[in-house]
């Protein structure tokens, strides 16, 4: 048995099917896939991806890039169940009939039922987490919640990933041949800038991946308006798939020497976690970006998926409640949340908060501490998941 497998949930032939369909912006999909990965490499699983839109898997992960993970397409007649000892349906995916019909009448060994649900912090989270269902057909469902306590399903994160991190922070070259093999250039490389410095130093380098409604202009506006302050640099990826940061590119035409676009394609998820990396501020957004952020510990701002009864910001609170004992003696954490605040159109809140907040010199620490400290307070969600699929098998 390998050492990086865990003892107590390791079965090789333990087979696990996983349900997702594209919803918006890939981040089901992403979510599902990582999931996916995690399992297969980590705990030797055998897993069955099955997702409606297999052809948008080719983005988040080339085929040359894949494990021997199988990937099918789930519809109607989707093989799903057939041998599986675990079944998770990611987000509220339900079962095609056909397979709830066929599990009703599988006599030996049914498979576990599992509801992965979207992250949050909220009360409810723990209060709902593991809690059976009763379904109209007679087949039992368990809910399965991700959050940012022990008593949750935890938090997506692979074993080696803050290791990985740390290695590639340690050496700058890495970085420097990272944005090279995606073709950015030197940072505002022209002659007039090389004479005329910025007074606060070398531009901030920052990756941009928010939805239509984040306040970018305002931000970029208010800062740009001050003089004093460094350039800025952002990176796009999938810029394709973001047609509303367009509207960036007449500011930057008037604002030559202090902000510059760089547009990149979609990224696979093995080249997502090195762009945060390498930035000094990573704009993020969902569920997946917003871990990987996390994970990288260097300042970030997320923005929740807006809703039109704000209860997006409902979220947010929710997520600062749950952080604060960690961070309350963080010189940063007052500024950084009125920045995430601003950044999510709260009341009260605007762009000068976030320009303030980019100016805290501990705002670096305080990433840093945050990552470590929700490593070591929450579990990682593969292996709880593995945990509680055999708790219940043989229960």
């Amino acid at each position: 048995m390998s050492s990086s497998r865990d003892a107590a949930t390791y079965r090789p032939d333990q087979r696990w099917h996983l349900l997702c369909q594209v919803i918006d912006n890939f981040g089901d999909a992403g979510v599902m896939w990582r999931l996916a990965r995690q399992l297969h490499d980590e705990h030797g699983c055998h897993v069955h991806l099955f997702i409606d839109q297999p052809e948008m898997l080719e983005r988040l992960a080339p085929k040359a890039e894949r494990p021997p993970v199988m990937v099918s397409r789930l519809d109607d007649d989707a093989a799903v169940g057939q041998d599986a000892d675990v079944i998770v349906c990611g987000f509220q995916v339900r079962l095609p009939q056909k397979a709830r019909a066929a599990l009703k009448t599988r006599q030996r060994c049914p498979p576990q039922l599992i509801q992965l649900e979207y992250l949050s912090a909220e009360d409810w989270v723990a209060d709902g987490h593991g809690l059976p269902s009763l379904q109209p057909d007679g087949l039992t469902e368990h809910f399965f919640n991700p959050g940012f306590s022990a008593d949750t399903g935890g938090l997506l994160r692979e074993r080696d990933l803050l290791k990985r991190r740390d290695a590639f922070l340690a050496d700058p070259a890495h970085k420097f041949q990272w944005l090279t093999a995606h073709g950015i250039l030197p940072d505002f490389p022209d002659h007039a800038t090389a004479d005329t410095p910025s007074p606060a130093g070398r531009p901030l380098l920052a990756s941009v991946l928010c939805y239509p409604s984040a306040p970018l202009l305002s931000w970029l506006t208010t800062w740009l308006n001050q003089p004093a302050l460094p350039p800025l640099h952002l990176l796009l990826p999938g810029a394709d798939t973001q047609p509303w940061l367009q509207s960036l590119v007449p500011l930057a035409q008037a604002h030559p020497h202090r902000l510059r676009l760089s547009p990149l394609p979609f990224l696979p998820q093995t080249e997502f976690d090195p762009l945060l990396w390498c930035c000094d501020l990573n704009l993020v957004r969902g569920e997946d970006s917003w871990l990987r952020a996390l994970w990288a510990g260097i300042p970030w701002l997320w923005q929740a998926y807006p809703q039109d009864d704000a209860a997006h910001l409902q979220k947010l609170d929710a997520f600062l409640t749950r952080i604060t004992p960690w961070l309350a003696d963080e010189p940063a954490f007052l500024a950084w949340q009125r920045a995430l605040r601003a950044w999510n159109q709260t009341p009260g809140h605007d762009a000068n908060d976030l320009v303030a907040w980019l100016q805290n010199p501990c705002a670096a620490a305080l990433s840093r501490r945050l990552a470590s400290a929700t490593a070591a307070h929450v579990p990682d969600l593969a292996s709880s998941l593995m945990a509680f699929a055999q708790a219940k098998r043989t229960a």
